[in-house]
Formats: structure tokens, C-alpha cells, sequence
């Protein structure tokens, strides 16, 4: 059969889904938020959040996302493993995020991570927390590893796009791969891309009612 793609049309504009024989899944959107660097006082409040400290910081923070957005604390390599999830809904923080830029849409989560590599090929080790969902951490996470594309073009990592694999869920006994990808021009993300494969599960019918 090939692969096949939908559509997706939502509040965050077109987003494709690309559905491959094999079980491989990608998504493709395009950048909505791009907030950044955030400021040392309110990055190192993230950090303590997650159980570090301004030190463990290895790279700016940035708050982006393709639909949802979520906050990227990019830290050291032993960093990673000593994060636990916070239990402060991002609500509280609201107002500043809004007076460093006013993000457009939600912010779900904390993506800390760290970055190994070099562009534009990158290896990313990632635990994402969810503090306002019931699922405190997230094992594998399309929509943080969508917006983590957008934070390594802004930071420079990937300064004119590339390609970064995130290894997510290992400590939580859940292992997961996503193999991300974004597009560039002129130091800022044009589009991501982000893909993993999958098992389904269910399947169902949404009827729609006439207007």
C-alpha cells in the first residue's frame, strides 16, 4: 500500500500526519511559539521545580511549541537522571511567561534534556513532565519533541535545521525512540517533523453532524 497521509485541520493550523506500512508515524506542523531565552531567575525557578539548580544548566531555555508548547531546560549529561516531576502547575508562572513573549498557545510541560552532537545531526536524552495532567512524566512525547526542534534552531544548536533522535521513558522503565527533524531559514524553524513508530490500539468513527 505504501504510505498515506491526512490532514489534520485544529486551532493550530494544518498538521499532517504521514502513515507508513512498516508502523512508522509522521507528524509535520509548522512553528506557533518561539520564547527565548528566558531569563536566568525564572529558568533557574524551572529548574528547581524539577529538582536542579541553575547549575545544572548547560544551554539556554526556551519555551516553544507547534500546537502545544512546552518549556525546554537543556542541561547536563548527569542532569538528566536526577530530575524528578514537579508538582507546580506551569499556570503559576503564566504572567512571565507572557512578559517574555506572550506564547500563543498552551504551555503543557518541562522538556529537560540533554544535547550530544554535533549539526546537523544530533543526539537528545529528554524526560518530559506533564505537573498539570494526571500523568506526571511522559514516556515519549510528539508534541514537546516538535517544539524541542524549534528551541534548537533558536539556540543555535541546529542553526540551519537538521535532524536530532530522542531517547525518552528510560527512567521510567519505558523506553522510546522519536527521531525528530526541522527546516530552517535564516535562523529560525520553518517546519517540524517528528516520527516514531507505533502500535495501534483502536480505531473508531467521529460523525459529524450537518450544520
Amino acid at each position: 500500500m505504501g504510505e498515506r497521509e491526512v490532514v489534520q485541520r485544529c486551532g493550530a493550523g494544518p498538521v499532517a500526519v504521514r502513515f507508513h506500512d512498516d508502523g512508522l508515524v509522521e507528524l509535520s506542523a509548522a512553528p506557533r511559539d518561539s520564547v527565548g531565552p528566558l531569563d536566568d531567575e525564572l529558568a533557574a525557578a524551572l529548574l528547581e521545580d524539577v529538582g536542579l539548580s541553575i547549575f545544572d544548566a548547560a544551554g539556554p531555555a526556551w519555551l516553544s511549541g507547534a500546537g502545544l508548547s512546552f518549556v525546554h531546560l537543556q542541561v547536563g549529561a548527569g542532569s538528566v537522571g536526577r530530575a524528578r516531576a514537579s508538582h507546580r502547575p506551569l499556570e503559576e508562572y503564566a504572567d512571565r511567561f507572557a512578559a517574555a513573549g506572550a506564547p500563543a498557545d498552551p504551555v503543557e510541560g518541562i522538556n529537560v534534556h540533554h544535547v550530544s552532537g554535533h549539526a546537523p545531526d544530533l543526539r537528545v536524552h529528554a524526560r518530559v513532565f506533564v505537573p498539570g495532567l494526571a500523568v506526571a512524566e511522559d514516556p515519549a512525547t510528539g508534541s514537546a519533541a516538535a517544539g524541542l526542534g524549534i528551541a534548537l534552531v533558536a539556540s543555535g544548536s541546529l542553526p540551519e535545521g537538521g535532524r536530532y533522535e530522542i531517547a525518552q521513558g528510560g527512567e521510567m522503565g519505558r523506553p522510546s525512540r522519536l527521531a525528530g527533524r526541522v527546516e530552517a531559514n535564516a535562523g529560525a524553524a520553518t517546519r517540524c517533523h517528528v516520527s516514531g513508530r507505533v502500535q495501534q490500539v483502536a480505531s473508531g468513527r467521529i460523525a459529524v453532524p450537518p450544520r
